[in-house]
């Protein structure tokens, strides 16, 4: 039988023959040409942007967070053309006009505002403004409010407090270890670093990580009071999510070898098991709803918070290798060359039918990904 980390190695060599196994296309795709693509991507993301609502036509509230939060990370890699395309304008404009529909980014998904508290963070360390950070405190406080002694701990995915999944208790995470190292002075550190060791503690042990590594939608609430696995599907976003959380977490301070640990076997089971040919799928393809079609691009782009952070070299190099060839089939195989638009399956072909802002932004985070890979 194999060893803990024998099992991990093997996990890691499956993943790694499995990302090699189609076009090897990123061998002659350096940054500059991912960059080159994710501006043309960006481009036609743009299209869609709404400047009087602050959103994006086609897709909902909480997928428009999305966007912002990826083109904040294009533009810490590339302020030049970021600023060329007009991205320095789109954070404000977004920070003002969307509150016209949430007030304050509040509404009944705690996982809603878990999104927009994270676009907020991720636009402010662009632009340095205050004002966003301070929102995104105000946020979290709604989110924070949301947690209680049921299951052991956690929030609830909405209001209604029926039900504790995984996406709502990995942003709560996420944006409590995101503000602990934005924190201003000590005490307000403590503050956002107590309750994400504690979230980390109560979410590693919910029985939402099944026995494959993966995690499950969320929980069940038993009539007993117990709470257990609801067997749910392993969405891709909630594999993705995690990592950033767990990322943020150990720049907090958390206890590194444990959380790299998680980290790594989650992203490695997610790598191996979720993808076909080394191409990441959701498993509901070709039929993704609105809000799945936006999931893989959020896995791919906390995948590269991983490989951006202190994790082992062997994983490094698997999540680059992994990167860059979904970012390849991205560009050669679900575009429509003549307006770089994606479709919703990236081994292609694409759909017409599946394109809007939502499968752009998908696309154009592994895109984004690629960039940061590519060093």
């Amino acid at each position: 039988m194999l060893s803990h980390f024998g099992k991990i190695a093997t996990c890691l060599l499956l993943a790694a023959s499995a990302v090699s196994a189609r076009g090897r296309f990123h061998q002659s795709s350096p940054r500059s040409i991912y960059t080159e693509h994710a501006i043309e991507a960006i481009e036609t993301l743009q299209s869609y942007y709404n400047e009087t609502t602050g959103r994006y036509e086609t897709i909902g509230w909480w997928n428009a967070a999305n966007c912002i939060t990826t083109l904040a990370d294009f533009t810490k890699l590339d302020p030049t053309d970021a600023n060329r395309l007009g991205l320095f304008d789109v954070f404000p404009n977004s920070y003002t006009n969307a509150q016209s529909y949430h007030d304050d980014f509040l509404n009944v998904a705690y996982d809603d505002e878990g999104w927009w508290a994270m676009a907020l963070i991720h636009s402010y360390d662009v632009t340095g403004t205050t004002d966003f950070l301070t929102m995104a405190q105000s946020i979290f406080e709604d989110i924070n409010s949301g947690a209680d002694d049921i299951c052991g701990g956690g929030t609830y995915w909405e209001k209604t407090k029926t039900y504790k999944n995984a996406i709502a208790n990995e942003l709560y995470l996420f944006v409590a270890a995101s503000l602990a190292n934005r924190a201003s002075n000590h005490t307000e550190y403590e503050y956002y670093y107590e309750i994400a060791t504690s979230q980390w503690a109560w979410f590693r042990d919910s029985g939402m990580i099944n026995s494959d590594n993966l995690i499950n939608d969320g929980l069940t609430i038993n009539s007993d009071g117990t709470c257990t696995n609801n067997g749910q599907t392993t969405w891709t976003y909630n594999q993705g999510t995690i990592l950033g959380a767990l990322v943020e977490l150990v720049k907090a301070g958390g206890n590194r070898t444990e959380l790299y640990s998680y980290a790594k076997n989650i992203a490695t089971a997610a790598m191996t098991n979720l993808s076909t040919n080394g191409i990441l799928h959701e498993s509901c393809e070709d039929s993704c709803d609105s809000n799945a079609i936006m999931f893989k691009g959020i896995f791919l782009r906390n995948l590269h918070y991983l490989y951006n952070s202190g994790i082992d070299s062997f994983t490094k190099t698997t999540i680059k290798n992994f990167i860059f060839t979904n970012a390849d089939a991205v560009w050669s195989y679900a575009r429509f060359s003549d307006n770089s638009t994606f479709g919703e399956d990236w081994s292609g072909p694409p759909d017409a039918g599946t394109v809007n802002a939502g499968t752009e932004n998908c696309g154009l985070d592994a895109l984004v990904a690629a960039i940061a890979a590519a060093g």
